[in-house]
């Protein structure tokens, strides 16, 4: 028969879930920062193709007010993607679809 110390081993589980923790916090961080350096980038790639588009569109004989209306057009259709692509979880949620926040929870399946 041997005996096993209960509050070591939770103790040693306790210290090796805080650097998991603090593990998966860490590469989080190094995730988004990486996708707001990729958005820079990506902008400014876009910030100059777009500028190159509107010189040649002013060279083919476009006013000023058409290019004002297609800047203002693609600006719409961006902000009304990116809030549907937003919306989209919590849409699911409300639909019954998805449980995000307590995926394994009995109440997340009770509808179903």
């Amino acid at each position: 028969v041997s005996a096993l110390d209960a509050t070591l081993i939770l103790r040693s589980l306790d210290t090796m879930l805080d650097q998991i923790s603090v593990a998966i916090r860490l590469l989080s961080l190094f995730t988004l920062g990486t996708g707001i350096a990729i958005l820079i980038a990506a902008a400014l790639a876009a910030r100059s193709e777009r500028a190159h588009e509107a010189l040649l569109l002013r060279v083919l004989g476009a006013s000023s007010q058409l290019l004002r209306r297609i800047v203002a057009t693609e600006a719409v259709v961006l902000a009304a993607l990116a809030s549907l692509v937003t919306r989209l979880p919590f849409a699911t949620y409300v639909a019954g679809l998805t449980c995000p926040w307590r995926p394994f929870s009995e109440r997340c399946w009770a509808y179903r």
